[in-house]
């Protein structure tokens, strides 16, 4: 099974979250980019979705294993 992380905007901020709860909060959408990198290495992640302010799919991140075997 595919394990994905979201980034999608909270109110003024935008979050990382996977199905069952948020995992970091951030002031931009590229803080929360990076922040989702960070969580995406050290488990067992496939891609990050990114989604526009309106909920929509922006861009997939794919992850690669040997980046988490780091």
């Amino acid at each position: 099974m595919d394990k994905n992380l979201h980034i999608s905007q909270t109110g003024e901020n935008w979050g990382v979250e996977d199905q069952w709860q948020t995992l970091a909060q951030a002031e931009t959408k590229y803080e929360a980019i990076e922040a989702a990198m960070e969580v995406a290495l050290e488990g067992n992640v496939d891609k990050i979705l990114v989604h526009t302010a309106d909920g929509a799919i922006e861009t997939a991140i794919p992850i690669s294993p040997k980046a988490q075997d780091k």
